[in-house]
């Protein structure tokens, strides 16, 4: 029995080598020279990303197909959990299809703006100097509310 990331795997071995300078908070022993590309040394939850269009018309198509991914940012990319459901008797060589069908699709459609995007941040490039701020005040005070104890005796 195939697992889908050794599917993966297979499809994206012509990645090289990272450098720390464009990928500074991934692991960075793998390099993307074709598309879509692996991020990192996975062993259950892959993520992956393309230069040469946008990955989040890979999301897009594979919803369709009833893949399920999760969108990252800096950079942009798509992951996903290897979990027992996707261990199943051709379950790898149907999501090796589909991913093929859906880098077709990005490459086709990547002109054009993806429907799915990525959540964390929430800001394309990332937050302004105010923004930044702004959010580390309040989840400061969140976590001061929520963390401290009650007066002693109350």
């Amino acid at each position: 029995m195939r697992s889908a990331l050794l599917v993966l795997a297979a499809l994206l071995a012509s990645c090289g080598t990272h450098d720390g300078t464009n990928w500074p908070d991934t692991p960075w022993d793998q390099q993307c020279t074709a598309a879509p590309c692996l991020i990192g040394s996975p062993t259950f939850c892959f993520s992956f990303t393309s230069d040469d269009f946008d990955i989040y018309h890979v999301n897009d198509f594979m919803r369709t197909r009833g893949w399920r991914f999760n969108g990252q940012q800096y950079p942009n990319s798509i992951h996903m959990a290897v979990t027992r459901p996707q261990t199943q008797d051709g379950l790898a060589d149907t999501f090796a299809t589909d991913l093929d069908e859906a880098v077709l699709y990005a490459v086709k459609h990547k002109d054009e703006p993806a429907k799915s995007s990525a959540i964390y941040g929430g800001v394309e490039g990332g937050p302004s100097e105010e923004a930044a701020s702004f959010i580390e005040a309040v989840m400061a005070g969140m976590m001061d509310e929520q963390q401290a104890l009650p007066p002693v005796g109350v």
